[in-house]
């Protein structure tokens, strides 16, 4: 249970709002209290303080949202079983859902009443059933890691024993560990059951559509993803997902539209754009990414990934536009030895020899006796 003379840390950009949960408190006997008007001083507060016992945080805030705080918090050992509990307007499944992904430990719906605050206030101990969950959670991943997975099915069942009220949770994370232990007919029949106890469950529908997806069912695949976009329509990955199948199915113009619909989510998260890329890779589609998306995706890429690219088309015969890729990837890596040998080596069948003289020497000159180099240098100087 809590205790009444630790404190207790509100973030939240508005003020009155803080002011308010900070008099419910009072009334409720808790006095001491820390403020912080968004995730970054929060973090702050907890690197200098020792006395915090529970975090309630508003999820949209400026600089670092409330979603990205408890992220940076259970990635801490510090305060990965710090108890956190959401207090936003966000009242949809999908946020719901997502703040029990990132392992809240209860969620509140704005406006707030002393009723609401006291009741979730006298669930923030080690008995919660959300709280227990997360714990078990962090040692099954742990075994996972290490390839025990009748472990960490036994501590699941164990724990479905202990929390029914939880069921169609742990049935997921059930069939998640017979997934990636290979036992798919295993994971289909939790997953089914997952879904039987809470239809709503987004991510069970999305690894529903994985299995189907394995079996080359992809119409299948395709409407679980559907279903599970309907419960969670912000969600990036279930984007991502229906853009794979539908490249699958070979269905180029809607996968186009899943993969921008997942760039739109979060227009200034790289790593989306990147995993984009990595899909359309995949299917042997780089042509495609780059005819669909452009700068957008390529800006994103490293040097060495764009580098690859570049070599692929120059082998194609697309010089001009390994060139250009070129250029790309030595503005991320101007020194990058083999980049700039790649590079001279496009510019020299395009014609721009001075170009291709400088660039070897400028990768000899990073990488001294960097043979491939040398040989070439010395064959476009007896050209000369």
């Amino acid at each position: 249970m809590l205790d009444k003379d630790k404190s207790i840390l509100i973030v939240d950009d508005i003020e009155p709002s803080r002011e308010t949960v900070v008099n419910f408190l009072r009334v409720l006997g808790y006095q001491k209290t820390r403020e912080a008007a968004d995730g970054k001083e929060a973090l702050e507060i907890l690197e200098h303080s020792h006395d915090i016992q529970l975090v309630i945080s508003d999820w949209k805030m400026p600089r670092m949202n409330g979603a990205e705080l408890l992220r940076c918090m259970r990635s801490s050992s510090r305060w990965e079983d710090l108890p956190f509990i959401f207090l936003t307007s966000r009242s949809e499944s999908e946020d719901v859902a997502e703040a029990s992904e990132l392992g809240v430990t209860e969620y509140m719906v704005k406006p707030l009443s002393i009723e609401v605050l006291s009741e979730k206030m006298s669930t923030v101990s080690t008995e919660n059933p959300r709280q227990k969950l997360y714990n078990v959670l962090k040692e099954v991943k742990h075994d996972c890691a290490l390839n025990n997975f009748s472990l960490a099915v036994k501590r699941l069942s164990d724990l479905l024993e202990q929390t029914p009220s939880m069921k169609a949770r742990i049935y997921y994370e059930t069939a998640r560990v017979y997934y990636q232990a290979g036992e798919t007919s295993q994971a289909r029949e939790m997953v089914d059951q997952a879904l039987s106890h809470n239809h709503l469950l987004g991510k069970a529908w999305h690894l529903k559509a994985e299995l189907e997806k394995n079996e080359q069912a992809w119409e299948e695949a395709r409407a679980s993803l559907d279903k599970a976009l309907a419960i969670q329509p912000r969600s990036v990955d279930f984007y991502l997902a229906q853009g794979d199948i539908l490249l699958y199915m070979q269905d180029y113009y809607r996968a186009r539209e899943s993969f921008q619909r997942a760039i739109n989510v979060s227009p200034e998260e790289d790593w989306i754009k990147r995993k984009i890329w990595e899909i359309y890779l995949k299917h042997d589609l780089c042509g495609q990414a780059e005819a669909n998306f452009g700068s957008l995706v390529i800006d994103c890429l490293s040097s060495d990934v764009i580098n690859n690219y570049a070599v692929a088309l120059r082998k194609q015969g697309q010089k001009s536009r390994a060139v250009e890729l070129y250029a790309v990837a030595l503005k991320k890596d101007p020194d990058n030895p083999g980049l700039l040998f790649n590079a001279a080596v496009s510019d020299y069948y395009n014609g721009n020899f001075r170009r291709a003289v400088r660039r070897l020497q400028k990768a000899l000159e990073e990488h001294p006796g960097f043979t491939q180099a040398e040989v070439f240098l010395k064959k476009l100087m007896k050209e000369s």
